[in-house]
């Protein structure tokens, strides 16, 4: 439905054929908590180092990254690697923009923003085919 020509048709079934290969390197990310009605500083209060939580009411896993804008991964990848947490070192940013882009994709998806969905689709495939 979001495409109108063969070119655009040609895209989305390449897409269609890499997604097996899209899975396998989701499945090698890590899984992070993901919950959209979180803003973000609610999880840690930074006066004590204690770690909060308002909302729990619609989390999920998802592969790190799902969830963050694709153009501040490097931000949350240096983040991570700020905090000490050692995953950072075996991470392609790539893989964690794929992730970004995933659920971003799921998401207009899901509200019928198919022109704006086939746009994560043309991102996607040019990362998936740097790998």
């Amino acid at each position: 439905m979001a495409v109108n020509d063969e070119h655009h048709l040609f895209t989305v079934d390449e897409f269609i054929e890499s997604l097996p290969d899209l899975k396998k390197l989701l499945d090698k990310l890590p899984l992070v908590i993901v919950n959209p009605a979180i803003r973000n500083g609610v999880w840690k209060d930074r006066n004590s180092d204690a770690h909060l939580a308002i909302n729990w009411e619609k989390w999920t896993l998802e592969p790190l990254g799902a969830g963050v804008p694709p153009g501040q991964v490097n931000k949350l990848l240096n983040y991570i690697e700020s905090e000490g947490v050692d995953v950072h070192k075996n991470l392609d940013p790539d893989w964690v923009k794929l992730a970004a882009l995933a659920l971003e994709l799921e998401r207009l998806i899901n509200k019928q923003k198919l022109s704006l969905a086939f746009g994560k689709v043309k991102n996607m495939l040019r990362l998936l085919n740097e790998k």
